[in-house]
């Protein structure tokens, strides 16, 4: 009887092992999913945010829709406004934004003519490309 017994609890401790082996599988593969899943959804986030972002600036802008990713596209630079074959932009038209416009004739993007458009306002000939914002003031001694 005693054996008998036994054999029942070994069997029994045999089964309990097995379910709590499957349930620590099932766990791990769990674990796994939901990393593989927040993986997957943060780096949705710049796309969506990029995505939006686009959006929102050709709903809002003033050109059409296609010019508004022209102008948008050309906003990254010469480079690649030509490469969406914009070749230059005059300033009022889009892909035209001053930080590609180095000589300050109204034309972005295109080669110096010399002669400014007419009714273009000829900024300083000390301009560079790029555009900056916040210049380090020329010292005082005149130097």
């Amino acid at each position: 009887m005693l054996s008998g017994y036994c054999v029942r609890m070994a069997i029994r401790r045999d089964i309990e092992g097995r379910e709590t082996a499957r349930s620590g599988t099932r766990r791990r593969r769990s674990m796994a999913g939901f990393l593989a899943s927040a993986i997957v959804k943060l780096c949705a986030i710049p796309i969506v945010a990029a995505s939006v972002s686009v959006s929102l600036y050709i709903r809002t802008s003033p050109y059409r829709p296609t010019e508004a990713l022209i102008h948008l596209v050309a906003m990254a630079g010469c480079p690649a406004a030509a490469a969406i074959g914009i070749p230059e932009a005059r300033e009022g038209e889009p892909g035209y934004h001053a930080r590609n416009d180095p000589d300050g004739d109204g034309v972005a993007c295109g080669a110096a003519r010399g002669d400014p458009l007419p009714g273009a306002t000829v900024r300083d000939s000390t301009r560079q490309v790029g555009g900056a914002k916040f210049v380090r003031p020329k010292p005082a001694g005149g130097g």
